[in-house]
């Protein structure tokens, strides 16, 4: 659990350094200065949506077969070993 505590936090330490450097002289996008309900509304309904689709894609589009033939794949083989 200390292990996993420390990954998150080096994450987010690293994502918070490293997104400043994509947006450039545009630091100031990066804070929120006006909320717009629909906006908001659009972001969680997104979030959401493809939150759904990832578990339902997990319960009914894999079968015992499938992933056994996915582990046998070259690059999940590395990523797993």
């Amino acid at each position: 659990m200390e292990k996993f505590r420390k990954y998150i936090i080096v994450s987010i330490l690293a994502i918070g350094l490293i997104i400043p450097i994509f947006f450039g002289i545009y630091v100031e996008y990066l804070f929120i200065l006006e909320v717009n309900i629909f906006i908001l509304l659009y972001l969680i309904f997104g979030l959401s949506s493809l939150f759904l689709i990832g578990k339902l894609i997990e319960v009914y589009g894999y079968d015992e077969k499938s992933i056994i033939a996915m582990k046998k794949h070259e690059f999940i083989d590395v990523l797993i070993n």
